[in-house]
C-alpha cells in the first residue's frame, strides 16, 4: 500500500512539474492584429520581376472579418469586374493565406504586408506570380 502511495505521489508531482500555463502552441494573435482588413486596391501584377504593363482600375480585395474576432479566419469580396465571395483564413508564422470561395475551391497564398502594402503570390513551376494592393482610401 506505501508503494502505491508513493507511486501515485510522484506521479502526481511529475503531472504537475510537466504541465503549464503556457501553451507554446497557442497563438494570441487576432486577425485584426494581422493587419489584413480593409479595403486594398489592386496597383501592380507580374511574374517574378517583370511587372506587367496593364491598367488598373476598380479591382479590389475587401477582408472583413467574421463573428469570432479571437480566430483568424474572416469573409472576403474580390471585385474585377466579377464579384467573388467566400471565406479566408491567415496564418501569421508561415505568412500564408487559404481563400476558399463559395463554391468550395481554394487558393493557397503567401503574403507579406508592410503599412499599407499587401502583396500576395504563388509559385506555378519555377515562377513567382505575384499581386500588388494598396490599402484603400476609406481604411
Amino acid at each position: 500500500m506505501k508503494k502505491i502511495v508513493t507511486l501515485l505521489s510522484t506521479l502526481a508531482c511529475v503531472l504537475m512539474f510537466n504541465c503549464s500555463n503556457d501553451d507554446s502552441n497557442s497563438n494570441s494573435e487576432t486577425l485584426e492584429s494581422t493587419g489584413v482588413l480593409g479595403r486594398w486596391e489592386v496597383n501592380a501584377r507580374g511574374i517574378n520581376n517583370i511587372t506587367s504593363g496593364e491598367a488598373f482600375c476598380c479591382e479590389t480585395l475587401e477582408l472583413i472579418d467574421d463573428t469570432n474576432p479571437s480566430d483568424l479566419r474572416g469573409r472576403y469580396s474580390y471585385d474585377f469586374g466579377t464579384l467573388t465571395n467566400g471565406t479566408f483564413s491567415v496564418d501569421p508564422e508561415n505568412d500564408v493565406f487559404t481563400f476558399t470561395t463559395e463554391n468550395e475551391n481554394t487558393d493557397t497564398l503567401f503574403f507579406s504586408i508592410d503599412s499599407n502594402i499587401l502583396e500576395v503570390w504563388t509559385f506555378e513551376n519555377s515562377n513567382r506570380i505575384w499581386t500588388s494592393y494598396t490599402r484603400g482610401t476609406d481604411n
